[in-house]
């Protein structure tokens, strides 16, 4: 059976930045698939990566900038991620992509990135991913089921 993996990265301690925790969060609460493991990585990147090992297909949920409207959904090959200019948006992103490009030939998947509205220290998320929450996780749901 094939073994996918969706892990939610980010720092919960800087608003949106923690995006991809509570969207795995809420994914795994109605889980339905067997070979769908369902990861709160954080910004622990050996955690991450141990838990990628086996894996046939993996999915990064992060908050990525790409200059769209807060809470839009975008989905990248991971290959393709990999080679984008935005990678250092913060410090748990570069280095778990960094390690990922070494790990390029092995590791195959997906990163679904969440526009961010706000990246400061606070705990929660900002107001527009609050008020905008039932979409992202409408987005996220349907390109998951796209993607596996």
């Amino acid at each position: 059976m094939k073994k996918i993996v969706v892990i939610g990265i980010g720092n919960q301690l800087m608003m949106d930045d923690g995006i991809g925790n509570y969207v795995v969060m809420e994914l795994a609460k109605d889980n339905t698939m067997n070979n769908v493991e369902h990861i709160i990585g954080e910004s622990d990147i050996d955690y991450c990566l141990e838990r990628m090992e086996g894996a046939t297909k993996v999915i990064i949920i992060d908050a990525i900038c790409t200059n769209k409207t807060p809470g839009d959904v975008s989905v990248f090959p991971i290959e393709n991620f990999l080679e984008q200019t935005f990678l250092s948006i913060s410090a748990h992103d570069e280095h778990l992509f960094h390690m990922l490009k070494l790990k390029k030939d092995t590791v195959k998947g997906y990163v679904i990135g969440i526009e961010p509205a706000e990246l400061q220290f606070n705990l929660g998320l900002s107001e527009i991913l609050s008020e905008r929450w039932n979409v992202i996780i409408g987005d996220v749901k349907k390109a998951i089921y796209t993607l596996i």
